[in-house]
Order: structure tokens, then C-alpha cells, then sequence
């Protein structure tokens, strides 16, 4: 019990082996310096049901102070440990394997993120800006909020002094520091300019750092965190993206090309997205003679139609893998979860899994769908690519739970996209889960028709991840580039 004379405060790591701890949170330096998995400290007042630290401390106060706790003071470094811990809980901690247990270790990038340095305090600054205004966003504590934007602004400073030190450019903690920045620009505004022009920073360091770079260590875990991010940015600016080269899809897997996942394939397809809304582009707006513009569109049909048959490879071979996985649960096992917004939710039963990652594979392929179906829309009907069902491809159960790649309308996409939602908000840890989701919940919502009750459901999870998961980024509604 923190306060008790005599009781020692130091992780159970520390106290285990019964040497003496820093006691520096939310991971001591002695474990972090030993590569250790720091257990954590004893019961600290972090946060217990949403209280906040000055909601603990009343419970203690008198009856003349308690009617001064409303007003909450600017918060500690103490606090700042408080938020770090909080936003470490909530956003960050990992999956072991396949399992549904949460990992205690941290991504190494992460950890050097937290851990003080008098080389870079751009790292430092940044993840506490994000931990004080995530746990104002959250908790609705303005002083907290309040703090993470003067964080925000000495570490965009630093930050900016980084970016100019020729040697510093390249080293993984400015990369941390941007993807970071851009982590608050998502809990803090619906304006996507700001996490955008992130993201984009975020790319061309990547880029500047080359392929080489991120073969392992801290920097390939950047590159697979930032990856998808990247190629979103440059899909919204309809700008083709430097990650559709093949040294940026084999380069930082050739030290083991077995350890590739299932979402790495699928952002292999994914990258090549952006070239082709670029493309999209060009008839409409360069080719002057009409002859031109037919042989451009015909090219770019058989480059979606060549994106849709790898899709549907990687379909087919996901369900080879992974056909044990998934399963429906009617709206009774629903209720009994507690789950929001179910009274207006449109179907008859949702899809759960029993490998959380498999349902975020699931979603994100949903929506390179969606895109791909929206793209072919602004092709001339005469020359709109088709694609054969891959029905025939894989012994498929029928009913399938699941659609059959190359089967389904696009409302049928979106149908079993809603399907997904619940599973993919509810298995993972803290609110990680609403992060993942928040690119492919846009592309449905956007393609769904806006009086159908699947887009009235879909406008209300969004809602409940602005508002209650902590992501006003999940409310980026104009100027999008594939809208």
C-alpha cells in the first residue's frame, strides 16, 4: 500500500530479486538497462474506474476542502507519470503471439520514447504532449489537456531542431518523435491537416532512411507501425507512394522472409492504392487529346483489375490459413456483453474470432474492396474491369459466414464490415482496437447509402470513438482524396 512506512515501492521485478529500484515509472531504468520485463509497481493510484488522482485525494480530504476539488490544478510530474502509465495501458500494450493475453513488454521504439536522454528530448516531450491530453481527452480533465498542448508545442520545437542536425535526421527517435506528434494530432482534432502532414513527415523520413534502415531493432518496428499510416496519407493526398517499390517489400524482411505476417501481404497490396487514385486522376485533368484518355483509362482498368485478383489471392489464401478462426454470435451473446449501440445495430448477428489479429486483417481488406469498386465507378462502363468469383478456388462452407472473394455487392461488403466492428472494439486491449478500425469505419461509412440503417449505425461508432475511445480523428470528414 503506497504510503505505509517500511514497504518497499519498487517494481515487483526489483523487489523480487531484492535490489534496489529507481523507482522510475511506468518502467524503472534497472529493468529497461537489463532489457527486463519491468512487472510494474504495487497498487498506484493511476486510475481506478476513470478517477483521476484528485478524485483519490478527496476521498481523504476534509469537508471544508472537499468543495475545492473541482478546481484541478495544474498537473505534476508526478501526474506525468500517471498519464504515461494510463496512455501505455490504453493505446500500447501488445498481444503475445496469437493469444488473447496482453504482453507487458514494450516496442523497443516505445521504450527509448519513455526513458529521459539529454541527446533527444523530442521523444520525451512528445509522448508525454500525447499522455496528458489522451488522459484529459478521456477523463475530461482540461488541465491535463491544457498541458499535453504546451508539451505538444516544446516538442514540436525540438523537433524541428532535429530535422536540421544532419546526423539526428536519421536516428529512430526523430522517427518516434513525429509518429508521436501525429498520435496527438489524433486525440486532439477532427482537422486531418495536422496528423496528416505528420504522417507524411513520418514518410519521407522513412524514405530518407531508405529500406536498409529498417531491417531490424527499434527501426523496422517503426517502419511496420508507420507503414499503413503512410500509405493512408498518401492515399488521401491521391499521391503514389514510394512504398509500392519492391525494396520497401522485401529489404526489411530479408534477414527472415518467414517472419512476414498475413497484414504485411496485405499492405504489400494495400501501398499500391494511392498510384492508382493518382491515375484516376490524369484523363480528367491532362490528356487533351480524347484518344489519350482512352488508352489511359484502359491501362489503369487492367491495373484495378490486377489489384482486385491479388486481392482475392490473399483472400483465398487467408482462409486456407485461418478458416478455424471465425464464428457468429447472435444478438443475445451481444447483450450479454454490454455492447453500444446495439438497439439500432442493422443485422442479425455479428462475427467473432479466436485470433484477434485476424479480424483487423478482415476489416482493412474490406475496405481496399471498397475503394477498389469505388475506383472502377469512375472508369467509362464499357471498360470496367470483372472479375470471376474465386468460388470455385477453395472449398468454401455455404453458408459462408464470411463472403467468397469476387461475390457481394458493395453493400454486401459493408454489411459484413459492420459485422466486424464490435469484435474488433472489443478484443483488443485498452482502445487499440479504435485506432485500427477508424480508416476502414470511414471507407464504409462513405460508400454506404447515407438514409441505409448501416450508415446510421456506422455514424454512431464513430461517434462513440470520439467521443469515449479518445480519436477525433475518427471524425475526418472533408477533403478527402478517395472521396
Amino acid at each position: 500500500m503506497v504510503g505505509i512506512g517500511g514497504r518497499s515501492r519498487g517494481c515487483k521485478t526489483c523487489r523480487r530479486a531484492r535490489v534496489k529500484c529507481d523507482q522510475n515509472r511506468p518502467i524503472c531504468f534497472r529493468c529497461a538497462r537489463l532489457q527486463l520485463q519491468c512487472q510494474g509497481f504495487n497498487p498506484f493510484p493511476v486510475f481506478i474506474d476513470g478517477l483521476s488522482l484528485n478524485e483519490i485525494k478527496a476521498d481523504n480530504a476534509t469537508e471544508g476542502d472537499r468543495k475545492e476539488v473541482s478546481l484541478l490544478p495544474a498537473p505534476s510530474l508526478d501526474e506525468d507519470n500517471i498519464f504515461t502509465n494510463h496512455l501505455i495501458m490504453s493505446l500500447f500494450i501488445p498481444f503475445q503471439g496469437s493469444n488473447t493475453v496482453p504482453s507487458p513488454s514494450l516496442s523497443l521504439w516505445l521504450l527509448s520514447s519513455i526513458l529521459p536522454s539529454s541527446k533527444n528530448q523530442a521523444p520525451q516531450l512528445a509522448v508525454r504532449a500525447c499522455a496528458a491530453a489522451y488522459f484529459g481527452k478521456i477523463h475530461r480533465q482540461c488541465s491535463a489537456a491544457e498541458r499535453g498542448t504546451v508539451l505538444y508545442t516544446q516538442a514540436l520545437r525540438q523537433l524541428q531542431k532535429e530535422l536540421f542536425d544532419s546526423e539526428q535526421v536519421l536516428k529512430t527517435d526523430t522517427l518516434s518523435a513525429t509518429l508521436l506528434l501525429a498520435l496527438f494530432e489524433m486525440i486532439t482534432s477532427k482537422d486531418m491537416n495536422g496528423w496528416l502532414s505528420h504522417f507524411l513527415g513520418v514518410g519521407h523520413l522513412i524514405k530518407f532512411r531508405g529500406p536498409q534502415a529498417h531491417r531490424d531493432g527499434p527501426g523496422k518496428e517503426l517502419f511496420l507501425t508507420t507503414r499503413p499510416s503512410i500509405i493512408l496519407a498518401y492515399l488521401i493526398r491521391r499521391q503514389r507512394c514510394f512504398l509500392e517499390e519492391d525494396a520497401w517489400k522485401t529489404v526489411p524482411w530479408a534477414d527472415n522472409p518467414n517472419s512476414k505476417t498475413s497484414m504485411d501481404c496485405l499492405n504489400d497490396i494495400f501501398c499500391h492504392l494511392p498510384g492508382v487514385m493518382e491515375d484516376l486522376q490524369v484523363p480528367l485533368q491532362h490528356a487533351a487529346v480524347v484518344q489519350e484518355a482512352k488508352i489511359s483509362d484502359i491501362i489503369l482498368c487492367f491495373q484495378i483489375k490486377a489489384l482486385f485478383e491479388k486481392l482475392y489471392d490473399w483472400r483465398v489464401k487467408w482462409e486456407q490459413n485461418f478458416s478455424h478462426t471465425y464464428f457468429n454470435v447472435g444478438l443475445g451473446s451481444l447483450k450479454d456483453l454490454n455492447v453500444f449501440e446495439l438497439d439500432s445495430y442493422p443485422f442479425p448477428t455479428a462475427i467473432f474470432f479466436t485470433e484477434h489479429l485476424r479480424v483487423a486483417e478482415i476489416c482493412i481488406y474490406n475496405a481496399m474492396l471498397l475503394l477498389l469498386h469505388q475506383a472502377c465507378r469512375q472508369l467509362p462502363d464499357s471498360i470496367r474491369p470483372t472479375v470471376a468469383s474465386y468460388g470455385n478456388s477453395y472449398p468454401w462452407p455455404h453458408p459462408s459466414v464470411l463472403l467468397t472473394p469476387g461475390d457481394g455487392s458493395v453493400e454486401d461488403i459493408i454489411g459484413e464490415f459492420c459485422k466486424l466492428v464490435y469484435f474488433q472494439l472489443l478484443s483488443y486491449p485498452g482502445n487499440t482496437g479504435a485506432i485500427q478500425i477508424m480508416f476502414p469505419l470511414q471507407v464504409a461509412y462513405r460508400n454506404a447509402n447515407p438514409e441505409s440503417r448501416e450508415a446510421r449505425w456506422l455514424y454512431k461508432i464513430i461517434s462513440h470513438i470520439a467521443d469515449c475511445c479518445g480519436f477525433n480523428a475518427v471524425r475526418f470528414n472533408e477533403g478527402l482524396g478517395y472521396s
